[in-house]
């Protein structure tokens, strides 16, 4: 019958557990990498953009306001996509009361605020083609129409419908020159373009006619 030393069980026992250690030792590092590997692969993936990307967080950020912010931008960017208007201005360039001189495509305009309401009209007088831009507006009864005098013959236009409503009056010495010499002309209507604010303060001109 054999005998096994003490000394020979302690070292199989040494032999073993060192083994076992290498072996967990091992399985961590495995594990280890491919958690690098996927976090890598979602960096990546979080980098391009992707749908995989985490949610924006951090001290003061707000999802309903980014979401609000976001719905706010497509909305006023719908304005761009209307065929035929044309931004030319901004809330914050209109005074009311004052006239706005545009420009568009080598054009001239006359903008005119009043209250939540914005008149463009061709900035060339159709009786004496001077320029509109310093011509006198003037309210007509109580309703909405203005008026726009050419500061040259004082023809008077609707600022509403380009209507003419006071043609060449001869009301001092170089009218009466103007309109003598006018007599026998037609009047015709100023062009005037429908003009309208976004509610991002954007003012668009629908450009027809011209």
């Amino acid at each position: 019958m054999a005998f096994i030393s003490s000394s020979t069980v302690l070292n199989s026992h040494s032999l073993l557990c060192s083994s076992l250690t290498q072996d967990l030792h091992g399985f961590s590092r495995n594990i280890a990498t491919s958690n690098s590997i996927r976090e890598s692969s979602q960096l990546q993936v979080w980098a391009a953009g992707g749908k995989s990307m985490p949610p924006r967080q951090g001290r003061g950020y707000n999802s309903r306001k980014a979401a609000a912010e976001g719905i706010r931008k497509r909305m006023s960017n719908r304005d761009l996509d209307q065929a035929g208007w044309v931004q030319v201005a901004e809330k914050g360039d209109l005074i009311e009361g004052k006239n706005k001189a545009i420009i568009h495509e080598n054009n001239g305009y006359v903008m005119v605020q009043r209250g939540s309401l914005i008149y463009t009209v061709k900035a060339n007088c159709t009786s004496c083609q001077f320029p509109m831009i310093d011509g006198k507006v003037e309210v007509v009864g109580e309703g909405d129409d203005l008026t726009i005098e050419c500061p040259l013959c004082h023809t008077k236009f609707s600022m509403v419908d380009g209507d003419v409503k006071d043609f060449c009056p001869k009301d001092g010495a170089l009218q009466w020159v103007i309109g003598t010499i006018k007599e026998r002309a037609s009047p015709v209507a100023a062009n005037v373009y429908p003009t309208r604010m976004s509610n991002s303060g954007r003012i668009y001109v629908k450009f027809i006619g011209i």
